[in-house]
């Protein structure tokens, strides 16, 4: 029976560790006795998980006392800070949340348009065109404007009701 090579690395590394039960390591060994390959594979796992044990274990004596112990409390306090800095946070996320909502809105919502066309007409009078052309001087006299609006005759009042600047007119009802 021939182990992948895979699978006999995974063993020998558990052997190596201490993490192969009692059963398991005497079926490697037998297989290890009728295999040279294998036995090879196992002297160089050996070898190198021995000296990756012995490297983490001097490092670890060294470098356990140089290392303060990590006070990760400590940091989220001074990083978090307390009840009301929270809510303050809340707070302005909030607001700054409503903002850009608003502007968004804003931005992308267009106000409805509605053109009116307003014609006005303007009535000639003969009377306009006499003045102007009898006395150049009577152009803004006061006795010119008087006999001009003594001329202008009231108009009926139209027939429509208007009641808000937003309304539409409708016609009156009689």
């Amino acid at each position: 029976m021939e182990l992948a090579p895979d699978i006999l690395e995974r063993l020998l590394i558990d052997r190596n560790v201490g993490q192969l039960t009692a059963d398991a390591e005497a079926l490697l060994d037998a297989y290890l006795s009728a295999n040279t390959a294998g036995r090879q594979l196992a002297i160089e796992i050996a070898a190198t998980v021995s000296l990756a044990q012995r490297t983490l274990a001097s490092q670890a004596s060294r470098d356990h006392a140089a290392l303060p112990p990590l006070q990760v409390l400590r940091q989220r306090r001074a990083v978090g800070g307390g009840p009301v800095q929270r809510y303050l946070r809340a707070g302005l996320l909030a607001a700054a949340c409503l903002v850009a909502g608003l502007g968004v809105g804003r931005w992308t919502l267009k106000p409805e348009y509605r053109t009116v066309r307003v014609t006005l007409s303007i009535p000639a009078t003969p009377d306009a065109a006499q003045t102007l052309d009898d006395d150049p001087g009577r152009l803004l006299s006061l006795q010119r404007l008087y006999t001009q609006a003594a001329q202008v005759k009231p108009r009926p009042p139209a027939d429509i009701t208007w009641s808000s600047p937003l309304a539409i007119p409708l016609p009156r009802k009689g």
